[in-house]
């Protein structure tokens, strides 16, 4: 049986934990959108290369401050294709369910979030028509739901805002 006593501070401090975790998710959102915003708002493209192989150019810019890899060419070899299909591709209704691009066709694909099918794609594919930043958009908002979740999955199991952003700890 719980006291007055007990139940009055284990009361506050729980209070005290949630407006400690209402302050660290408002931080977090603060924090993410601040530092997201040239490419969710400005159109910034977040991209493993410059593509200039893909499309024949030559490369004149040299002294990019982009760092680049062109080991990820799935990126611009199979994930910008597809999800050009889905955003401009020929349809009947709301879903391409077919793709002429390549030899006779072939079904497109309905999964890896880059269908319409999938909300939050339906969503980006309202606000933008271009691939490249459908799929920026698209993994920027995936990492802030993973981190939204993690803060309140500790709020939830009772551990202390992990990130330290009160100074109230």
């Amino acid at each position: 049986m719980l006291l007055p006593g007990k139940f009055s501070r284990m009361f506050r401090l729980n209070c005290t934990l949630l407006l400690n975790y209402k302050r660290v998710l408002i931080a977090y959102c603060l924090l993410f959108f601040g530092l997201t915003s040239p490419y969710l708002l400005l159109g910034e493209v977040a991209a493993p290369h410059r593509q200039y192989i893909e499309i024949g150019a030559i490369d004149s810019n040299l002294k990019s401050g982009h760092i680049e890899n062109r080991k990820f060419s799935d990126y611009s070899n199979a994930y910008i294709p597809e999800v050009s299909a889905h955003l401009k591709g020929a349809r009947s209704g709301w879903l391409t369910l077919w793709t002429n691009e390549n030899e006779l066709g072939r079904p497109a694909y309905q999964i890896s979030g880059f269908s319409p099918a999938y909300l939050p794609s339906w969503i980006i594919a309202q606000i933008t028509d271009s691939p490249w930043q459908f799929v920026t958009a698209l993994s920027l908002l995936t990492c802030f739901f993973a981190g939204a979740f993690v803060i309140l999955f500790c709020r939830e199991i009772g551990l202390q805002p992990i990130s330290r952003l009160d100074s109230r700890g």
